[in-house]
């Protein structure tokens, strides 16, 4: 997040790219029109939004497709997309900066916040803290138990208390594994700090200040709304609209949706230390605190592959 020009992607179907070293763009605005159509072509994507940031601006970007493939609608920079795990920044920085205020510590045992915490054992339950839950290094496997919570309607304590019912595959802090079900933890610490909810807290902390006023926070607001998006994947080997999930109770680790525009804002004020407009909107600590090194993820790919709160790094 230190580099002066990032690139920021959002895609209907997002395929995980394996590129060789001679396949990558070059950082030239002619040249990546031509790479982002036939990288958009290769993959099937129906729409994609790209937007290059240099020196706290948008210097280039690229919009192309449909919002899905029955209507063929046009997308533009103010088109919703559902950004996903990107949520989770988001939310680490929303505790980030209450830890900053003095409302909260990240170092604060989760049961502090939320009595009825329970976990396998109570060894992890009274100990499990707020950076473990961000950062998932409570012990289970990379989505040990997060799908069961996906389009039910179970509550976000009901989800929270049913991980009582499950034996972490590792020992506390001994492996990173991705555990939505953290954030979920770490919606509801929010509200118990503040007496409002995740989504006010986001969208008076960072969505209005920011003048982000194409994001959403709820999975349910993007039914009704506008100018959006579908979901797509493959069945039986073709593209076809698939129906938005139901998160909203795990909502923290995913629900967003926003656009081209709205992120880039986003991406401008982190690149800025929290700054947007000659006003300081986000601490720079808080910034800061989610971009440290947190978990040692370990890779083959990489000589080093870690996780902050909210971020890989």
């Amino acid at each position: 997040m230190k580099k002066n020009a990032v690139f920021l992607f959002f895609a209907i179907f997002v395929s995980q790219l394996a590129l060789a070293q001679d396949e990558r763009p070059i950082l030239d605005k002619d040249s990546l029109d031509n790479y982002f159509t036939t990288q958009q072509k290769k993959w099937d994507i129906p729409a994609l939004a790209i937007a290059v940031i240099e020196n706290g601006k948008v210097v280039k970007q690229f919009v192309n497709g449909v919002t899905d493939r029955k209507s063929q609608t046009p997308i533009d920079e103010h088109t919703l997309f559902m950004i996903g795990s990107n949520s989770k920044a988001f939310t680490a920085t929303l505790i980030a900066s209450l830890a900053q205020e003095d409302k909260i510590s990240l170092q604060d045992p989760v049961k502090k916040w939320l009595p009825y915490f329970k976990l396998h054992d109570d060894y992890l339950t009274e100990r499990v803290n707020v950076i473990d839950i961000l950062s998932h290094r409570v012990g289970f496997e990379t989505f040990q138990g997060d799908f069961l919570n996906f389009d039910n309607e179970l509550t976000s304590r009901e989800i929270i208390e049913k991980f009582a019912l499950i034996k972490p595959s590792y020992t506390y802090r001994e492996q990173w594994g991705y555990f939505n079900t953290g954030y979920t933890i770490a919606g509801e610490i929010i509200e118990a700090a503040t007496d409002s909810t995740w989504a006010e807290q986001l969208r008076s902390r960072i969505f209005e200040p920011l003048k982000m006023n194409r994001s959403l926070a709820l999975t349910e607001e993007i039914h009704g709304a506008t100018n959006r998006t579908l979901g797509h994947t493959f069945i039986n080997g073709k593209n076809e609209v698939i129906p938005y999930g139901d998160i909203d109770a795990t909502a923290p680790a995913g629900s967003i949706s926003s656009s081209l525009s709205d992120m880039s804002k986003w991406v401008i004020t982190l690149l800025a230390n929290g700054v947007y407009n000659e006003q300081q909107i986000i601490s720079k600590n808080a910034i800061k605190e989610t971009q440290t090194p947190r978990s040692i993820m370990g890779s083959a790919d990489y000589p080093f592959s870690l996780y902050g709160l909210g971020w890989f790094i």
